[in-house]
This record gives C-alpha cells, sequence and structure tokens, in this order.
C-alpha cells in the first residue's frame, strides 16, 4: 500500500488551493491569509508559509519548451498523448499535491479533521510577490487566484520601516508588480472565473464584507464564517511591531484603536508624494487609488 504522505492522488479532490499574491512584501498578505482562515473550511496548517511556488516557475516552462522541442514532431505526441499544456498541468498537479500534504501532517496520516472539527474543502497558501502570476492558470486550472493590491505609498513606507528599504527602489519594485497585475488581469478577469483582484484598504474597512464575497468566490457557504472571530485578528509582522533592537517581530498582537494601516505615508512630504507620482502614479491610477 502507497504512503498517503506522498501519494499525490490521496487528498479528495474536493479539496480546492487558493493561491494568494501580494503586489510585493507589505501588501497584507499575512492579514489577508488569517481574515479567510475565519471560514471553517479554510486551512493554513503550514510550515510553508510562503510557497513562492509562481515566482520560480520559469524554469517549468522552460522545462516543457526544451523538452517537447527534443520529441521528434512525426512522433505525434500532440495528438497521442497532449500537448505542451497538458505535461504543464500535470507537473501543477504535483506541485499543489505536494502543498495539500500539509494538510495530511496537520491532521494524521489519514488527513482526516479532529472530530467536531468541519472537513478543510480550500487550502490557503501565500505569497508576497506577483512574479509568475501569468502562468498560474497553466499550472493550476483548477485553484483560485487571489491577486492583493495595496496603496504604493503604504507600502513602501511599511518596507522603510521594516527593511530598511530604499525610496526609489521601493517605489520602483511596487511599480513593476502593478504593471504585472495590470497586465494579466484584464485578461484573467474575461477568461477566468477563479481569479480575484482586491484591495487591502477596502478588505480591511469592510473585513465581513469581503470575507462573505471571498467565501462565495471560493465556492464555500459565508453563512458558516465565524464573523465573531474578526475582531480578534491579531496584528502580525507590522512595520508598527518593532522590538527594541529595531528589529520586526512576527508574534501575532491584538490589534488596538491606534492601529491604523491605512495612513502609514502620512508624515510624506511634497518632494516623496512627487518622486512616488513620477514613477508610479499613472499605475496607482489605474488601480483605484488618488494621488496627493
Amino acid at each position: 500500500m502507497s504512503d498517503p504522505a506522498y501519494d499525490p492522488t490521496f487528498h479528495d479532490p474536493d479539496v480546492g488551493v487558493c493561491f494568494i499574491h501580494g503586489i510585493l512584501r507589505r501588501s497584507g498578505t499575512n492579514y489577508l491569509f488569517r481574515l479567510l482562515q475565519a471560514h471553517p473550511e479554510t486551512s493554513g496548517p503550514g510550515p510553508i508559509w510562503e510557497d513562492y511556488l509562481l515566482h520560480h516557475s520559469g524554469p517549468i516552462r522552460d522545462f516543457v519548451d526544451s523538452t517537447y522541442d527534443r520529441w521528434k514532431e512525426h512522433w505525434g505526441v500532440d495528438e497521442k498523448v497532449g500537448p505542451k499544456s497538458e505535461l504543464q498541468r500535470y507537473l501543477g498537479n504535483s506541485l499543489r499535491a505536494f502543498l495539500k500534504r500539509q494538510l495530511t501532517e496537520s491532521t494524521g496520516s489519514k488527513g482526516r479533521p479532529p472530530e467536531g472539527q468541519r472537513e478543510t474543502k480550500i487550502l490557503l497558501t501565500k505569497t508576497p510577490t506577483v512574479q509568475g502570476i501569468g502562468g498560474f492558470f497553466d499550472l493550476f486550472p483548477e485553484d483560485y487566484l487571489i491577486v492583493l493590491v495595496r496603496d504604493g505609498r503604504a507600502v513602501v513606507e511599511s518596507g522603510v520601516r521594516s527593511f530598511g528599504w530604499k525610496y526609489e527602489s521601493a517605489i520602483r519594485s511596487w511599480a513593476k508588480g502593478a504593471q504585472e497585475i495590470l497586465r494579466v488581469s484584464s485578461e484573467f478577469q474575461q477568461e477566468h472565473t477563479r481569479f480575484l483582484l482586491v484591495r487591502y484598504e477596502d478588505v480591511y474597512m469592510d473585513e465581513r464584507g469581503y470575507l462573505e464575497k471571498i467565501s462565495s468566490f471560493l465556492g464555500l457557504d459565508p453563512t458558516l464564517c465565524r464573523y465573531d472571530r474578526l475582531d480578534r485578528i491579531r496584528v502580525l509582522g507590522s512595520s508598527d511591531l518593532m522590538n527594541t533592537d529595531g528589529v520586526i517581530h512576527w508574534k501575532g498582537v491584538k490589534r488596538t484603536r491606534d492601529f491604523d494601516p491605512i495612513s502609514r505615508f502620512s508624515s510624506w512630504d511634497r518632494k516623496k508624494h512627487a518622486l512616488f507620482n513620477r514613477i508610479a502614479g499613472g499605475y496607482m491610477e489605474q488601480l483605484g487609488y488618488e494621488l496627493v
């Protein structure tokens, strides 16, 4: 008998995977990940807290292209076995099966939840970049992709405080992510029902509404959401959470009334706004943000 921990067909095919991708680090992927766990049929047990599968997926496409190029055309591989897209899909299935092993490890070898706990229908996974998202549906055509954007000024300021980013390079990194999101989103929104683009600020201002919306998007019953848990979602990794050595810590902390991630850049002067607007202003407006 095969070990279910290594069997890619072991997990219930009804268990889908929701990939959360943030425009850049500091965009709120941890927050959205924790918010969605207020639905009892989602799970993100770890220990793969950031998967980076799409970020590093370029060589997979190169592998498929190079391999097919070595197969003689008269062999008829496309017609008799399948085209490149099928091989990509099979490789994607292996990757998602590997992620699902987290469910097996967290609940025991049989993959069943503890008594009284609902079975997982959606595995949550996240990555704080959008590199490679253009190939998402080539690898994971049956799964869900949520792309999270956040006001670039708040992202930049948070990164400066947390990791010592330089303003101009951080702005350019955010703009690069925005460009990629805008490039793929129009196509995805037209051709795929399992793609959702959301803004951090909208979610933060209406947690209940977005929890309902995203639950429905994932094919889950929103009436099962544990709304009483929303006030208990703890702050994790915020730039406000520095220890005495000036290093950010990753212990969950209760939100206070003073916590305001929306106005992170309120201290910016005209010079910083001008720099940001010159580099990233156009992308900001296309994503629905107002400039100063």
